[in-house]
């Protein structure tokens, strides 16, 4: 459901519209859900996937979570994900439980604008 419509709203304000209300949703989910210790509530949150390809939306994201966040360079960080899953769970030791966060490490980070 849109608010404020008015002829002057183009289809571009319905896109980021949509952006927003997925950043909003997100962040609905990180404060439902219990966070252990301060600093986790302060680290960069790693954007992956195709929202990570939009500057604009990861900056919505950093925005709305009023947190830094990382535009990852990978596409697949799914892939990854699983594949660093199945590595652990075959008790293959040279894949690191926590190897997503040298991938992490690598992206461009961005942090929320004041308002």
């Amino acid at each position: 459901m849109f608010f404020g419509i008015n002829l002057d709203t183009g289809y571009s304000d319905f896109i980021r519209a949509v952006m927003e209300g997925v950043a909003y949703s997100i962040r609905h989910c990180i404060e439902t859900v219990p966070v252990i210790g301060a600093e986790a509530q302060q680290s960069p949150i790693p954007i992956g996937g195709g929202a990570a390809k939009s500057g604009i939306w990861c900056q919505i994201f950093a925005d709305v979570l009023k947190r830094p966040v990382i535009m990852l360079p990978d596409d697949e960080t799914e892939t990854l994900g699983d594949a660093i899953i199945a590595a652990q769970a075959g008790g293959i030791k040279e894949v690191p439980y926590d190897f997503g966060k040298a991938l992490a490490g690598k992206g461009k980070l961005l942090t929320s604008s004041p308002l």
